[in-house]
């Protein structure tokens, strides 16, 4: 049996986009974390293999610091008798300049940096001998199917590519592309894939597998990341997901309609946001929402960046952002005792039926566009047209 944990889109030296210096070093910190869990991991099981497919790095411009580092992680599994199999990336891609072709790598290493497939034989622990086909990106951006030329009936494919499946979320790019029916028609009895960021298996027989990126890198990113622990025979596979992510990225959105004040908005939120908070390192967006009477309040400066570390701090989270998406709340019955141009509306549109919004000269252009419907809904989008700018402390 061969075994080996399937990762990929690690991305050791990207460069985090925020002002906060601190931030970011901890960003960096925590991808380094993350890939060494699961390199320690390797060994720990005692596998056969740690599979890279591709975007081990982001970019180009390595440091000394971050090639040791590397280094010092294949050295260990080197020690723990753990084979690396490496294919590059559109992030790491090998163009014969590349640095990654420069750095000596220890033996138990085996690239895969050409754009022709490379097969090799892989020996495991039990003395078993498999079959392993990989390529990598010799371009920035490989817009060939290379997957057409790999060989049919091996055991393991590794490449870092683009496959229409419904994990892809659309800013993947179409980066070295291929299809479903291509990669079937190999034949293998594994195909281990990278680029796209969210993971799973892409088939019904549960072969052709996406690892997902490693740890999340940035608020979208959202859930615990990791990699695939996959045991694989002549005739059968298994497979699970693997929780290695060190820092995660979480969402969370409260309704605060029913609070009146700042003080029961910070004892609401701790509360709740304790209780579903796991002692995890982790990035927060909160989003706000509802019809409040703290609507103003909130819009006014510093309010919100206080909140956001009195959070950050209670919870002892990395870092809290938090959307503010509240809505102004109103007394409809208020509304309607006054004279104004939006009571006169309310009760215009009450007397519509099917026939819609005639060309009326006190409509704004905006809720001419919207043709909204005759509806509460309408009623409501309608208000908001109007009252979204108040500001009710003035």
């Amino acid at each position: 049996m061969f075994r080996f944990l399937h990762i990929s889109d690690v991305h050791l030296n990207k460069s985090f986009n925020t002002k906060d210096d601190q931030l970011r070093k901890q960003l960096k910190r925590f991808v380094k974390k993350t890939f060494q869990a699961a390199v320690h991991y390797a060994a720990e099981q005692k596998l056969d293999a740690l599979v890279i497919a591709g975007d081990l790095y982001d970019h180009w411009n390595l440091s000394v610091s971050e090639i040791k580092f590397v280094l010092e992680q294949f050295n260990f599994l080197k020690e723990h008798h753990v084979k690396v199999l490496y294919a590059s990336g559109n992030h790491d891609y090998t163009s014969f300049d590349s640095p990654l072709r420069k750095i000596e790598y220890p033996e138990n290493v085996i690239t895969f940096f050409d754009d022709t497939p490379k097969m090799i034989h892989i020996e495991t622990v039990s003395g078993e001998v498999y079959k392993v086909v990989g390529c990598g990106h010799v371009l920035e951006v490989e817009n060939r199917n290379l997957i057409k030329d790999f060989p049919i009936g091996m055991d393991l494919g590794i490449v870092h590519c683009t496959v229409e499946s419904p994990l892809l979320n659309g800013d993947e790019g179409q980066y070295l592309p291929s299809t479903l029916e291509t990669i079937n028609s190999k034949g293998y009895g594994y195909f281990a894939l990278g680029h796209v960021h969210n993971h799973g298996f892409i088939d019904k027989d549960q072969k052709i597998c996406y690892a997902g990126v490693l740890q999340g890198l940035n608020r979208n990113e959202i859930g615990e990341k990791g990699g695939y622990l996959v045991q694989l025979s002549k005739n059968h596979v298994e497979s699970k997901f693997v929780v290695l992510s060190s820092l995660v990225y979480e969402k969370l959105v409260y309704d605060i309609s029913h609070l009146e004040n700042l003080d029961q908005l910070y004892d609401f939120l701790l509360k709740s946001m304790q209780h579903s908070m796991t002692k995890k390192d982790k990035i927060l967006t909160l989003t706000l929402t509802g019809r409040s009477k703290l609507y103003g309040l909130l819009k006014t400066k510093g309010h919100l960046e206080d909140l956001s570390q009195f959070l950050t701090e209670h919870l002892d989270l990395i870092q809290v952002i938090i959307k503010n998406e509240l809505k102004f709340a109103y007394d409809l019955n208020e509304i309607i005792r006054e004279e104004n141009v939006l009571n006169e509306l309310l009760e215009y549109f009450n007397t519509l039926k099917d026939e819609g919004l005639p060309e009326l000269p006190f409509l704004t252009q905006n809720l001419m566009d919207a043709n909204p419907l005759l509806d509460e809904k309408m009623k409501d989008e309608l208000i908001n047209l109007f009252m979204e700018d108040i500001d009710e402390d003035k």
